[in-house]
């Protein structure tokens, strides 16, 4: 998908295209399918997201164990078919990192903020990381929790890598300005 990223729409839509004559040829074609969908969920629009759900149900009926599928499921599935997924690859591996990130996003897109932060804050304390910080600030924002948001910058804000320090301060003003 990242390939087509860069190139201008009539690329995409000639890519999309091709795609889509493969998969009419060959219905069980992971990688068209895959490829489809990628493209489909790059447009964003609902047509586009209603096809690229055709598509994943499809690839599903013929690959139901893919990897890259179902980590799609986390967009096109249903949330809460999506969540007991992730909440059962969270029972047999708790450390699952990447897991969690999704399993947290997916409670946040459901509007349970304080859900997401009880996911993914644990493992966070372990092994902190920017992007994490920025989410959990934003959760703990939404839950009414502003102390917590601005504290989340603070690791960055006072580190001594550069880099670091300056996303830090950034994501800080912002959530700061954010704050009122």
């Amino acid at each position: 998908g990242e390939a087509y990223a860069s190139q201008k729409p009539p690329r995409t839509d000639a890519a999309l295209d091709q795609f889509r004559t493969a998969i009419e040829q060959k219905p069980d074609n992971l990688a068209a399918l895959r490829s489809a969908i990628a493209l489909l969920v790059e447009k964003g629009d609902h047509a586009a997201i209603d096809e690229a759900t055709v598509y994943y149900k499809r690839g599903l009926a013929f690959y139901p164990r893919d990897k890259s599928l179902a980590d799609m499921g986390d967009v096109l599935g249903e949330p809460a078919e999506a969540i007991r997924t992730r909440e059962a690859i969270r029972a047999k591996a708790p450390d699952n990192i990447e897991n969690l990130k999704r399993l947290a996003m997916l409670y946040s897109r459901q509007g349970a903020p304080q859900k997401a932060i009880d996911v993914l804050r644990p493992n966070y304390d372990k092994q902190p990381d920017v992007t994490t910080a920025d989410f959990l600030a934003k959760m703990y924002k939404e839950t009414q929790q502003p102390g917590e948001a601005i504290k989340m910058y603070d690791p960055y804000v006072n580190s001594d890598d550069v880099g670091k320090k300056f996303i830090g301060l950034i994501d800080k003003g912002e959530m700061l300005r954010s704050l009122g």
